[in-house]
């Protein structure tokens, strides 16, 4: 389970709500958006809503690919928007509150909501993007001294685990041994420190989808 201030996590949250704002826009007919919102908006800006609501969805869309391999500009550009947006929607609500823009409670009600709910994630992506920072600073000397329960900690943060950590780095050198060496399948499962063979072939074949026999062919023929 993802922290709540992790980028994976509020990258999540950023994709789903963005999506719902999207859906509302894009599937609302420009002559029922008083009904379904409470906006009492010209013909023109009934329209200016779907075009925002396209913006919402790529958003949206941007968040959802990211989110398990967060990018720290990425996530920067999506604090800016969440912070913006809920400070021009406030501003929205101070200037043409009296002009009868929100004309229903539900529309009241659904500016002074979002408010609220942008600041948050916002607010949440920024203390991420500060976590994330931290983590990609931490060098070799600070993690020799680091605690076991500090490094899982760490590692939780960074959206990962000792387990993962050790199956990639053992299937990066396990693919440089089949395709660089003459090392038997039992000499690349020492060198790895698996028990046995066996153990080693189960694990290759469960991380690249063939058999450490079938993946040294296949590097034998591209060279």
């Amino acid at each position: 389970m993802y922290r709540l201030t992790s980028l994976p996590f509020v990258f999540r949250v950023v994709a789903i709500v963005e999506l719902l704002y999207a859906a509302v826009g894009l599937l609302t007919p420009p002559s029922m958006v008083f009904w379904v919102t409470g906006w009492n908006l010209s013909p023109d800006g009934q329209w200016v809503t779907k075009l925002l609501a396209v913006a919402l969805g790529s958003q949206a869309w941007v968040a959802w690919t990211f989110r398990d391999k967060p990018h720290i500009g990425v996530a920067a550009a999506l604090a800016f928007y969440q912070i913006g947006s809920a400070t021009i929607d406030w501003v929205i609500w101070l200037t043409l509150a009296d002009q009868g823009v929100f004309a229903t409670t539900a529309a009241r009600v659904g500016v002074l909501a979002s408010i609220p709910t942008h600041y948050v994630i916002g607010f949440l992506i920024v203390v991420a993007i500060r976590s994330a920072s931290r983590t990609v600073v931490v060098g070799p000397p600070a993690l020799a001294a680091m605690s076991t329960r500090a490094m899982q900690r760490l590692l939780k943060d960074s959206g990962t685990s000792f387990r993962r950590v050790l199956d990639e780095v053992r299937n990066e050198h396990a693919r440089g041994y089949l395709v660089s060496t003459t090392f038997s399948d039992g000499e690349v499962s020492f060198l790895l420190g698996f028990e046995d063979p066996n153990s080693f072939y189960r694990a290759f074949r469960a991380w690249n989808g063939m058999s450490p026999n079938e993946f040294r062919r296949q590097g034998a023929m591209g060279r």
